[in-house]
């Protein structure tokens, strides 16, 4: 595996520290000399992760979770890099990649607005079509089994709903939520789940949009699966997948393509399958398998290695040896 730093985030420093101490620690940790090489060849990435279980979970120390198995299948096939962890929030995460700086995201959605300063992995995350999450006690129009309409729902000035900010859903959810409306609301920052789950809970919302196994997984720790259930949007679409996402320019063009021969080697040992099918619900692990295999093996494999001609300075083997 590539040299790998986690910077801890402030919460877990001790409250007396002072702000310049914490500062110097950081710059300690994320600037060794080997570091310091590494950045100025191009050969260092910061890897930013936020509360968003079960990909990212954020409880303890170190962060754990789907995406972060994903990263170290990606750390250890890159090893001539140095990687590091630092937990940031979605909006800051995409303005730091949009400033060209040495970041890599993780499970990106591909979205039009995006692609316009993000260079794009194969796909690796595979989820089910995103839900919207009411209360159990009311809404009973609702549960007539059928999906619904999102569209509709925006149209009702005294229906509320809240979706997570910097996160895209579908192409035609994200659509609808491109106008702002006063029934619309945007959870900010971190635990953003968390939080909708609790004004759910208030009865300050009427629905969240979420993706199922994050609803399942969340709700189960808060205790929360007898209030709340799960509909059915129409416009939800298919399985969705997810990337690695790096600058558009030449040096995330490089990492990409290490990322992608990573990829091709976490699917045909069956590890990248392991590390996704893991929080999907036994009743839906026959389909997602399926869905995997068109979804995430095919375009894998459809697309074979590129050879090092299509190298920079930053990833050629030779320019290492140096």
């Amino acid at each position: 595996m590539g040299t790998f730093f986690l910077i801890p985030p402030i919460r877990h420093f001790p409250l007396g520290w002072r702000l310049s101490k914490i500062l110097l620690l950081l710059f300690c940790i994320g600037m060794t000399v080997p570091d310091a090489v590494n950045q100025a060849e191009g050969r260092l990435i910061y890897w930013p992760y936020f509360s968003f279980s079960p990909y990212f979970i954020t409880s303890a120390e170190e962060p754990s979770g789907t995406f972060i198995e994903a990263q170290n299948l990606i750390f250890k096939n890159i090893p001539d890099y140095t990687h590091v962890r630092i937990e940031a929030s979605p909006g800051r995460c995409l303005t730091n990649v949009r400033k060209k700086k040495n970041y890599c995201l993780t499970g990106l959605r591909k979205h039009k607005s995006r692609e316009r300063f993000l260079t794009y992995s194969h796909p690796f995350r595979l989820t089910p079509p995103p839900v919207g999450v009411i209360r159990k006690s009311d809404h009973n129009d609702l549960k007539a089994g059928k999906k619904i309409s999102l569209k509709k729902l925006l149209n009702r000035p005294d229906f509320y709903i809240a979706t997570g900010q910097g996160l895209s859903y579908s192409p035609r959810i994200d659509t609808l939520l491109l106008l702002p409306r006063k029934n619309l609301s945007v959870i900010e920052g971190n635990n953003f789940t968390e939080k909708g789950i609790a004004a759910l809970r208030a009865g300050d919302i009427d629905m969240l949009l979420t993706a199922p196994e994050v609803f399942k997984y969340i709700a189960g720790q808060m205790n929360a699966l007898d209030e709340l259930e799960t509909v059915q949007l129409k416009e939800a679409g298919g399985y969705v997948v997810g990337y690695f996402a790096c600058p558009k320019n030449e040096w995330g063009e490089d990492v990409v393509r290490l990322i992608n021969s990573a990829l091709r080697k976490a699917i045909k040992s069956g590890e990248l399958l392991n590390a996704s099918i893991r929080n999907i619900p036994k009743e839906n692990r026959k389909e997602f398998r399926k869905k995997f295999k068109e979804l995430i093996e095919k375009p894998s494999a459809d697309h074979p290695p590129e050879s090092s001609a299509g190298m920079t300075k930053h990833n050629h083997p030779k320019a290492r040896q140096n």
